[in-house]
């Protein structure tokens, strides 16, 4: 990766230190996981045998309302399955997510006894600094990115917070320039954790992903999965780049680095880019487009849309989960804060990068952007409405079909 903006200090002996022990960390509980992914393979041998139903997967650049549509559908409980966080961090296998699930049976009752085991657990995955929750607020139940459940298999674009200057971590975003036998590898291992998840949740249901970073994968997904639906959720670029930069400095620090280091704003705009004009070669016929504006001024409409594109017949009890939602995402504002200018950009170089520079009423406006609080199609703000969006809220639900 080119340095174009000067080179930046080197991380303090703390802050390699701190991502030396982050690893040390995470690599047992990813060699966990990838025994276990590899042990149901002789537990579920009706994984090669099953048919995976055709899944809706939600693109487009991050900070563009994809976390927010993703989870109005998820509401659609009779349709829809998705996975949560929860299963996504310590059950991506199979074995994994009957074993917790059978956990959760039992603290169900105990719960009834007065023992407050499962609040305990709803609080740690609630325990997040003020900061990050205002840009992405999410817990153990709520729905979340699929491609988490690729660590295991260090296929997950999350490693560029560890490892911003590899090859292989922009290789992820653009699964193109893997070399072919490896890119396959990669995309029916991906299948096969779908079909783990269809299979824990139930037959019936169609798989909802989310992957901002799978805007580049599409070829290779439409491959994979001839009969899936693709929805692309539009925002400007203008406000994607620095809400997309802002989101990550918390990430980087972790692992020693900055979200303001040159030689990672460079890299990362000039990879918004290519998905930008990735995404703009399809049709809508192909990708069924929700711009942001559409989902901040009448979210409820814009999803009936979509869903009536995916053939879709609603139930009452979903379309008021769906409403409940809705009026909750109206009332809620951003405390997000970000500005171009700091992560030293400016205006006309995003419009150029992103081949915008006709765009006129952007740049009338391009010098005036400065320190944005933009009212973000966001997450909701009340519990109620919390628990709406979250799939399978109730918990681990196990289904006979794993066998």
């Amino acid at each position: 990766m080119d340095n174009h903006r000067g080179d930046p200090p080197r991380p303090s002996w703390l802050s390699r230190l701190r991502r030396a022990l982050l690893l040390a960390m995470m690599v047992p509980v990813l060699l966990f996981h990838r025994c276990a992914l590899k042990l149901d393979e002789f537990l579920f041998p009706s994984l090669r045998r099953t048919a995976l139903r055709p899944p809706v997967f939600i693109v487009g650049l991050p900070r563009s309302g994809t976390t927010y549509f993703h989870r109005l559908l998820a509401s659609q409980r009779d349709s829809f399955t998705t996975f949560p966080l929860w299963e996504l961090l310590f059950a991506p296998a199979l074995c994994e997510k009957l074993c917790l699930g059978g956990l959760y049976q039992v603290l169900v009752p105990l719960r009834k006894l007065g023992i407050a085991a499962l609040p305990v657990m709803r609080r740690i995955g609630c325990r997040l600094p003020k900061s990050l929750r205002h840009i992405h607020p999410t817990g153990l139940q709520e729905p979340e990115e699929d491609f988490l459940s690729l660590l295991a298999y260090d296929g997950c674009f999350l490693r560029l917070l560890a490892f911003p200057f590899s090859p292989r971590t922009w290789a992820l975003a653009d699964i193109e320039t893997l070399p072919p036998e490896s890119r396959l590898l990669l995309v029916r291992r991906y299948r096969q954790l779908l079909l783990r998840h269809q299979l824990f949740r139930g037959a019936q249901y169609r798989i909802v992903s989310k992957n901002p970073s799978f805007s580049q994968w599409i070829p290779s997904l439409r491959a994979e999965f001839p009969d899936a639906d693709f929805v692309r959720l539009q925002r400007h670029p203008l406000e994607v780049v620095p809400s997309q930069l802002s989101s990550l400095e918390m990430g980087f620090s972790l692992f020693g680095h900055s979200a303001r280091d040159p030689r990672i704003v460079s890299a990362l705009v000039d990879m918004l880019a290519k998905q930008w004009h990735a995404l703009a070669q399809f049709s809508e016929s192909e990708l069924s487009v929700v711009t942001y504006s559409q989902l901040r001024e009448n979210p409820n409409k814009a999803t009936e849309r979509i869903l009536q594109r995916l053939r879709v017949d609603t139930s009452e009890t979903d379309r008021s989960r769906l409403k409940l939602l809705c009026e909750a995402g109206r009332r809620y504002s951003s405390k997000h804060q970000y500005d171009l200018a700091s992560y030293g950009l400016s205006a006309s170089e995003i419009l150029r990068k992103f081949e915008l520079a006709n765009d006129v009423g952007a740049s009338a406006g391009a010098d005036s952007i400065g320190t944005t609080n933009v009212q973000t199609a966001g997450l909701p703000a009340s519990k109620d409405a919390m628990s709406a969006s979250s799939a399978s809220s109730s918990g681990p639900q196990l289904t006979s079909s794993a066998s």
